[in-house]
């Protein structure tokens, strides 16, 4: 069954235009000139842990519920929409769609990532600034809008707050004496590795269809 449903109102963030379909996919495109442009790559590698090349992070697929709301409802041309999900054997469920390129792709699949993440990448903000604040600021404006389009609320950083703990908690927040503020981060898990059976079976079903 396709994930695809209904998108809400498009926002514009430092150069990305977003909408997100269902609540989970993100369709995302993106200006030559926004500070993601540059940088998406990197991030993508550091949401997933890894140091294998950004595209193999994710692999292109067909989805039908998919193209049909990105073409009918958007207005988009079917040659400029691209449609992925995440590479990882634990994360195929994931998708995302760009509709300007491979980083535009890339950037769709960070926010994908980010709302199926257990700690919704808070746990990468020290990595992010470490290598830019100016990215930092806009990598936490891009997950605020991601969540905003979904109908949730992410609490900005060093800000208390005394409701709302349980989307806090959901968003890898923790309540110390001093308010709300990000949680710890949890060590990351090595990525899991497909099986034999796993492997033939995804070969079956992408010849078989």
């Amino acid at each position: 069954e396709s994930q695809a449903s209904m998108a809400l109102d498009a926002a514009e963030v430092h150069g990305v235009e977003l909408q997100i379909f269902g609540g989970k996919v993100p369709v995302v495109s993106m200006r030559l000139d926004s500070p993601f442009h540059e940088n998406v790559a990197w991030l993508l590698q550091t949401a997933l842990d890894t140091e294998g090349k950004a595209d193999a992070c994710f692999e292109y697929c067909q989805d039908r519920g998919i193209m049909d709301d990105c073409t009918r409802k958007l207005g988009q041309s079917p040659h400029n929409i691209l449609i992925a999900r995440l590479s990882r054997c634990d994360l195929r469920h994931i998708k995302a769609v760009g509709t300007c390129g491979k980083r535009s792709v890339m950037l769709a699949a960070l926010a994908a990532y980010a709302l199926h993440s257990e700690d919704g990448l808070s746990g990468m903000r020290p990595d992010v600034r470490s290598l830019s604040v100016p990215l930092a600021e806009a990598f936490d404006d891009l997950l605020d809008t991601v969540w905003h389009l979904c109908g949730r609320r992410r609490l900005p950083a060093g800000h208390a707050a005394d409701g709302g703990g349980e989307q806090a908690r959901a968003r890898g927040w923790a309540k110390s004496g001093n308010g709300w503020g990000p949680a710890k981060a949890k060590q990351r898990t090595k990525p899991a590795r497909c099986s034999a059976d796993q492997l033939n079976q995804q070969l079956d079903e992408y010849f078989g269809d």
